[in-house]
């Protein structure tokens, strides 16, 4: 019993805490699957990945605030979901009235695996909520009804059932690469 709690204690010895309360990163073991230096943070409150092309609203829909810090997340099951963008664009944001759900590829991309609670890169997506968020990829090897989830707890990436709420972040293509 005891190699096994030294083994715990030299793994938690070489993790780092980041900005988020809670937020467990491995820097030493693991790359950064989602470094800053990919990303550019707007002052619209956006954040356009300069890898992929896509521009994300900074905070989970529910969250506002120049740190995301008011609110709580929204959740939606997955066909309320797939309404909300229509309903959002009327209003638009930083100008924009082309907000989508992401695809699971794009969604995918904002998971960063080294860190966990939430697993996103925490020095740009502040106070990001370690929930799954829903992405517009429906789940084809399965039932009709479950569609694709990126899990910012764990990072984890799967299918569920699309009546049981989850939260979303809204992206766009950006027009400057």
């Amino acid at each position: 019993m005891k190699p096994t709690r030294f083994i715990f204690i030299c793994m938690l010895g070489s993790a780092a805490l980041h900005a988020n309360a809670g937020t467990l990163c491995n820097p030493d073991h693991i790359a950064a699957t989602s470094p800053s230096s990919k990303y550019h943070v707007n002052q619209d409150r956006t954040i356009t990945d300069i890898t992929t092309g896509l521009e994300w609203k900074l905070c989970v829909e529910g969250l506002s605030g120049n740190q995301c810090e008011k609110g709580q997340a929204t959740s939606f099951t997955w066909k309320d979901a797939l309404l909300y963008p229509k309903i959002f664009n009327k209003e638009g944001f930083a100008g924009k009235t082309d907000w989508r759900i992401p695809n699971v590829r794009e969604l995918g991309t904002l998971v960063e695996l080294r860190c966990m609670n939430p697993s996103i890169n925490t020095a740009i997506f502040f106070n990001t909520p370690p929930l799954p968020l829903w992405t517009s990829s429906p789940y084809s090897a399965g039932p009709d009804f479950y569609s694709w989830v990126v899990d910012f707890g764990n990072g984890a990436i799967f299918s569920d059932d699309r009546t049981k709420p989850k939260s979303l972040r809204l992206v766009r293509t950006s027009t400057a690469k």
